[in-house]
């Protein structure tokens, strides 16, 4: 991952906070977003992540946080790929042996919005013999919190 922070640029880092002696104000090294590749079931994506790291130091301690977010989009935006790139049983009875559930973290998606989506995802996958064991779900905020 070029350009993530490697570990001896976080120790640099906090050594330098260390060396401050007594309190020292806080330092930050950010970092991104740049793209991670990854591949999901066959499909290509690229996931842009960033980084940071903050370090604080007072007279008897060094605090270090690092955190790392990333946009799921590019999974999004190719989901009937990778559901393709799945080895789903194709029989009328799929839905027995398991589910594909898809939820949406939009409250304000409505479950017609996801009616559609099923109809849509189901006529590009070709198989409509499996509908019975696809499921789109929607919610209110506060049961997407308790998923998400």
């Amino acid at each position: 991952m070029d350009g993530l922070p490697k570990p001896r640029a976080a120790i640099a880092l906090a050594a330098a906070g260390m060396l401050c002696g007594g309190a020292c104000p806080a330092r930050a090294l950010d970092v991104g977003p740049k793209d991670l590749p990854l591949t999901v079931a066959g499909v290509p994506v690229q996931i842009p992540v960033a980084g940071s790291i903050d370090v604080q130091t007072d007279a008897d301690a060094i605090h270090v946080k690092a955190s790392a977010s990333g946009d799921l989009h590019a999974i999004q935006d190719h989901a009937l790929a990778i559901a393709r790139g799945l080895p789903l049983p194709r029989d009328p009875c799929a839905h027995k042996d398991f589910n594909i559930i898809v939820i949406s973290i939009d409250p304000t998606e409505t479950t017609a919005m996801a009616a559609e989506k099923k109809v849509e995802y189901l006529k590009m996958y070709a198989h409509p013999e499996t509908a019975d064991g696809w499921h789109f779900m929607t919610g209110t905020q506060a049961n997407i919190d308790k998923i998400a």
